[in-house]
């Protein structure tokens, strides 16, 4: 199985930042020959999109968030008959634990779109992956980042 995330993911959610790969959430590798390995787990193939060569990055984390990612594809919901896409909630999650400039602005957007992301969903997936003990604190940011979307929200209207 595989789903869409990243930038991708984040534009049929309805964000449109450009993004210059594709990646896929799965749970075993293609029958391709590769082009690179990812750092935290997966492969990047090359793909073609019409007459654009694409670097095709198949996650398949070895890591510390290897458990976020397994849940989140299997959380995955169909876009089409064909296509997975990981969830609003389990993107806020990812773009969480990635933490990188731009995952923190995606996951701000998300959170600012009505009624895209349940909180509470957010709150019992981070639970349920790292337990209740363990997810005290990245909770306790996250409701910092809840706090924030909306204070973004209000500044807009």
């Amino acid at each position: 199985m595989c789903a869409l995330a990243g930038g991708l993911a984040m534009h049929l959610y309805g964000f449109t930042r450009a993004t210059m790969d594709v990646d896929m959430v799965a749970n075993q590798p293609l029958d391709w020959e590769a082009k690179d390995k990812l750092s935290f787990g997966g492969i990047t193939y090359a793909a073609q999109a019409g007459n654009r060569a694409v670097d095709l990055d198949w996650i398949l984390r070895d890591d510390f968030f290897h458990d976020f990612y397994d849940a989140a594809l299997r959380d995955a919901v169909e876009a089409e008959e064909t296509l997975f896409v990981i969830s609003p909630e389990w993107m806020v999650i990812l773009k969480y634990v990635a933490g990188r400039g731009k995952d923190h602005i995606d996951l701000l957007w998300l959170l600012q779109q009505p009624g895209l992301v349940n909180r509470d969903e957010v709150r019992k997936r981070m639970i349920a992956t790292m337990g209740e003990k363990a997810a005290v604190l990245p909770l306790r940011e996250l409701e910092r980042l809840f706090i924030q979307a909306n204070w973004s929200s209000e500044q807009r209207i």
